[in-house]
């Protein structure tokens, strides 16, 4: 690493310079990062007094063309601070010796922090195979948000340590060390921090393609780890990473990924809700040791590129596609958002899981899935709303799998929306379906409207009953098949 001094216009400290080379093999033009606004100026503590390679941002900055001069980069470590890393302009992070964070948003208990790579900005954060395997690479929110935040999505203040790539931005985080080497992007990570990283391509016009927005790690993404933690791929999105997870540490973590239009998320592993076994460091369903996380695919564009693997406080929700297979442990799946239709291309293994099914006057959901399909001790839920009744004979195959069902083992089927008594069948069919059949003519319950949550949940209580599957035939239910008391 060359490393050549230069004075610092305005103070007596002296920068180190990183030489960064370009695409073309020329060596890059040293720029700034300064203030915002008509008359940019530098920038305070960037570089820092006595730490030449490293830049604090405390106020609205910018980078201007291509910074490549620092190793560690922190906004917002005193009250509040903003970096934009726009058209033309790109930041290189580089260190080959220091293993802390190189980019931290939010770098104090109570402060706040934006970053901002917009409009074809480009951020390269580069982590030594030596570094810290734990927490190297950008960070946002590794500390408490301040106490008097507004409401936030998912419960709590609102974020406030945020970071948005959109409009073609490319953030790139290279983690040297292979598979497994520890989170290199993380989104909520401390416990009390609420953080958001939001990346939207835009959506194109007469023609001419989204510019898009892309964040690639060859390392982990970690969401909600101990705080309260949301990524949201709005549009034309891609993100890519090694593993991702969402709250499989803390029990206090929170998270959500949500994967939106034309939006992709590749990732080797993709873990939800599921915490790890104290002895074995490996992941365990039967562990307390977690939090809530919910995948949500928003459109039938959405793609999880992924394995995936929920715990019991893990969801899945949505109408778009599971590429990889997908193994439930105690967590939920909820095909289609009021409803809709849900893809698993890889199988769907469900052990203790729970599966919810909403029927309504605007359609059923369904689970469709391309690959062999597992379930032993399965909990399935048939959610009737928008004041839809099914009348006897109704029938829907709210299953639906490539392959005949041969292992279903234990499962129980409940109701809620509709008045107690009614009764139905599960039957399993000889192409790969479990189809939901109505026996008696169902009683809507009256729309919740704004009465309070606790009273659904007692309309759920008196409308829950637990049926016997019943395989084969498609013919008339027998007496055996029909409601039982209790």
């Amino acid at each position: 690493m060359t490393r050549t001094a230069l004075p610092q216009p305005g103070r007596s400290i002296r920068r180190l310079v990183l030489s960064v080379v370009l695409a073309g093999g020329a060596a890059a033009a040293q720029a700034q990062i300064t203030t915002t606004g008509p008359n940019p100026g530098p920038l305070p503590d960037c570089p820092l007094a006595g730490l030449p390679w490293a830049c604090i941002v405390n106020a609205p900055a910018q980078a201007n063309g291509v910074v490549g001069n620092y190793e560690q980069l922190r906004i917002g470590q005193q009250g509040s601070g903003s970096l934009t890393i726009g058209s033309g302009a790109e930041l290189v992070l580089n260190s080959n010796v220091r293993p802390d964070p190189l980019l931290v948003v939010g770098d104090n208990v109570g402060a706040s922090g934006a970053l901002s790579v917009v409009n074809g900005g480009r951020l390269s954060i580069n982590v030594p195979a030596a570094g810290n395997g734990l927490i190297a690479g950008l960070f946002i929110g590794p500390f408490a948000a301040p106490s008097n935040a507004p409401p936030g999505p998912l419960g709590g203040p609102s974020p406030s340590t945020v970071a948005l790539i959109a409009d073609g931005g490319v953030v790139s985080v290279t983690k040297q060390g292979g598979v497994g080497v520890g989170s290199a992007v993380a989104v909520g990570f401390g416990a009390g921090s609420n953080s958001s990283l939001v990346l939207d391509g835009g959506i194109g016009s007469f023609g001419s393609p989204a510019a898009g927005a892309t964040l690639v790690t060859t390392g982990n993404l970690s969401i909600g780890r101990e705080g309260t933690g949301v990524v949201s791929l709005n549009r034309n999105a891609t993100a890519s990473a090694d593993f991702v997870y969402l709250s499989a540490i803390g029990q206090q973590g929170q998270s959500l990924l949500a994967i939106g239009f034309q939006s992709i998320v590749n990732a080797v592993q993709t873990y939800v809700g599921i915490g790890l076994n104290a002895i074995t460091g490996l992941f365990d369903a039967g562990t307390s040791q977690h939090g809530t996380g919910v995948v949500d695919l928003a459109t039938s564009s959405s793609v999880l590129n992924s394995p995936l693997t929920l715990g019991q406080g893990g969801t899945l929700a949505g109408v778009g596609t599971v590429s990889g297979p997908v193994a439930n442990y105690g967590g939920t799946i909820g095909p289609g958002h009021s409803p809709g239709t849900l893809t698993l291309d890889g199988g769907y293994t469900d052990v203790g899981g729970h599966l919810e099914i909403e029927f309504g006057l605007s359609g059923q959901d369904q689970l469709v899935v391309n690959g062999p399909v597992s379930m032993h001790g399965t909990h399935i839920n048939f959610h009737f709303i928008e004041g839809f009744a099914p009348q006897a004979g109704f029938r829907f195959d709210f299953l639906d799998s490539s392959q005949v069902l041969q292992d279903l083992q234990d499962l129980s089927f409940s109701y809620t929306g509709l008045a107690d008594g009614f009764g139905f069948d599960v039957e399993t069919g000889p192409n790969g379906e479990l189809t939901f059949v109505a026996i008696t003519n169902g009683v809507a319950l009256p729309l919740p409207g704004s009465l309070p949550l606790v009273l659904l949940g007692l309309w759920a209580v008196a409308g829950s009953r637990t049926w016997r599957l019943r395989t084969g035939s498609t013919s008339a239910p027998s007496a055996a098949t029909r409601p039982q008391a209790g």
